[in-house]
């Protein structure tokens, strides 16, 4: 049997990504919520095989969202990431959707019903294509 898919929440604020990791759970899925690359780093070498990711790109830290996409694009096993933000969709970095493992966008405030979806209709698809 497959073990349940393990979702990151990564945002910079740690209340939001706790309760969105919370609702994650209560779908079924293994769910944690990070806040810099240094947590997300140690989850990765804890070996934990992400299968998505959901990605805030609007970060304290300029450039921040593009260093997580290159942190996980290097992963022997790829996850898929879904970018947010409570910005609209044209404020998104462009360079952030150049990124292979980068399969959608889901804009803030979300109600369980979109985040359901999200979820679902990421984690039925294969791992994402090699950028190289």
């Amino acid at each position: 049997e497959l073990p349940p898919p393990q979702v990151v929440i990564y945002d910079d604020d740690l209340k939001l990504a706790q309760l969105t990791a919370s609702l994650v759970v209560e779908l079924g899925f293994v769910a944690t919520a990070v806040t810099s690359p240094q947590e997300l780093r140690a989850l990765l070498a804890e070996g934990a095989r992400l299968s998505l990711v959901l990605l805030d790109v609007n970060l304290r830290q300029e450039g921040e969202a593009e260093e997580v996409l290159r942190l996980l694009s290097a992963q022997p096993h790829r996850p898929r990431v879904v970018l947010s933000s409570g910005h609209a969709l044209e404020d998104v970095p462009p360079r952030c959707f150049g990124f292979s493992i980068v399969g959608g966008f889901l804009p803030k405030p979300f109600t369980m019903e979109e985040l359901t979806a999200t979820l679902r209709s990421h984690l039925s698809q294969r791992s994402p294509p090699r950028d190289d």
